[in-house]
C-alpha cells in the first residue's frame, strides 16, 4: 500500500470519527451551554421577582403588622421572613372574622317568644343557639322549614327531640294539613313536662300559623 492510499484511508476514518462522535459531542455541549445560560437567566428573573415581593411585602404588610401589634409567631426577630410573616398576617385575619362573624350571627339570633309554660316560638337562629335553648330549658324542637338551606344539617339530635316539616313559605302552600301531626306532638311534649320551639325561618309566619293554630283548635 503506497503513501496516498494510506493517507487517503486515514482521511476517510478521520471523516467517518469526526460524523460519528466528535460533532454530535460538541453539538450536546454546545446545547448544554445554551440551555445553561437561558436556565440562569430565568433563575435571575425568578430572584429579582422574589426580592420585588419581598420588598413590597416588607413595606406593606409588615408595616400592617407592626401597627396592629402582630409578631411572627415563627421566626421571631428575623428580619428576612416577610413571606411567612404576611402568611401568617392573612391567617390571623381569616381567624378574627371568623370570629367576628360568630359574634354577630349570636347577636341577631331573636331570643324565641313564651306563648305558654310550654311552648315558644322563634326563628332559625334561635333554633342554632344551643346557649339560648339550654337557658329557655327547651327539650324538642318543631321545625317547619327543614326543607330549606342547612337546617336539617345544623341540628343538634344528641340534644333535642325533633319534629321537622317541610312546608315552603308561599301563600298557597297547605300548611294546614300538617296541623294534626305537629300539634300532637305539641300536646306529647306538655304532658311530659318537657318544652318545645316551634319554629320557622324568621319567626314570622308559619311558625305563627301552627301555634295560632294549636292555640285555636286545642286550647
Amino acid at each position: 500500500m503506497n503513501q496516498n492510499v494510506r493517507e487517503q484511508l486515514l482521511g476517510h476514518h478521520l471523516q467517518d470519527a469526526e460524523t460519528a462522535w466528535i460533532l454530535p459531542f460538541l453539538q450536546v455541549h454546545v446545547i448544554a451551554g445554551k440551555e445553561s445560560s437561558v436556565r440562569a437567566v430565568v433563575d435571575a428573573e425568578l430572584n429579582k421577582e422574589l426580592e420585588q415581593w419581598n420588598e413590597m411585602l416588607k413595606s406593606d404588610a409588615v408595616k400592617l403588622c407592626q401597627e396592629n401589634n402582630f409578631n411572627s409567631g415563627f421566626f421571631e426577630g428575623s428580619d428576612s421572613n416577610y413571606v411567612v410573616d404576611a402568611y401568617e398576617l392573612k391567617i390571623r385575619l381569616e381567624h378574627i372574622l371568623e370570629r367576628i362573624s360568630l359574634i354577630s350571627d349570636a347577636a341577631n339570633t331573636d331570643k324565641p317568644s313564651a306563648i305558654s309554660a310550654s311552648l315558644f316560638i322563634g326563628g332559625a337562629l334561635a333554633a342554632r343557639s344551643v346557649y339560648t335553648l339550654q337557658h329557655l330549658g327547651i327539650t324538642h324542637i318543631l321545625c317547619l322549614c327543614a326543607n330549606e338551606t342547612g337546617q336539617s344539617d345544623s341540628q343538634f339530635p344528641d340534644l333535642y327531640e325533633y319534629k321537622n316539616f317541610s312546608i315552603c313559605d308561599e301563600k298557597d302552600s297547605n300548611i294546614s294539613e300538617l296541623f294534626n301531626e305537629a300539634h300532637d306532638f305539641i300536646d306529647l311534649v306538655e304532658e311530659n313536662g318537657g318544652k318545645v320551639l316551634v319554629h320557622c325561618f324568621e319567626g314570622r309566619s308559619r311558625s305563627a300559623t301552627v301555634v295560632l293554630a294549636y292555640l285555636m283548635l286545642r286550647k
